[in-house]
């Protein structure tokens, strides 16, 4: 899961709990679809009866909850029962340098192991360190949505 996803998830569930008194134990964001603003889609419907609000309001409370404590989210959208949420360029950017970081930093260990370099060895063979690296380049390769960076 990636870090804008986690943290999205973290203020979400943090404003369900201030606005509704509703305690989740977990956040599904679903990419927002094409025709729509937004890389990511929360669907609100489930929290109407603990809410005791329309899913419009719902949404466009955590839409204005979300803006006011997150500083990744951009803008909202509230598409009946369902919260677009844009995410800042910056957030996008960072990500970003941190996936290139990690790929120079992946070819540069994959070079030098081909060359004979001994501490880019020593890290490729320390048990940890490379599964570790491939999880996270894993993430931030999955972090950005395919329509988001268009």
């Amino acid at each position: 899961m990636s870090s804008i996803q986690q943290q999205l998830q973290e203020q979400l569930a943090k404003g369900l709990h201030e606005l509704f008194s509703i305690e989740v134990t977990e956040i599904v964001l679903q990419e927002t679809k094409k025709e729509f603003e937004g890389a990511y889609t929360l669907v609100v419907f489930p929290y109407t009866k603990q809410a005791g609000k329309a899913p419009v309001a719902i949404a466009t409370d955590l839409g204005n909850y979300l803006l006011a404590n997150c500083s990744i989210v951009k803008a909202f959208q509230v598409v009946q029962g369902f919260l677009n949420i844009s995410i800042q360029d910056s957030a996008w950017l960072s990500v970003l340098a941190e996936r290139t970081s990690l790929m120079s930093l992946l070819s540069f260990l994959l070079k030098n192991q081909k060359t004979g370099d001994s501490t880019s060895h020593q890290l490729l063979e320390t048990p940890s360190e490379p599964a570790n690296f491939l999880i996270s380049l894993n993430e931030l390769i999955h972090d950005i949505p395919d329509h988001a960076t268009k």
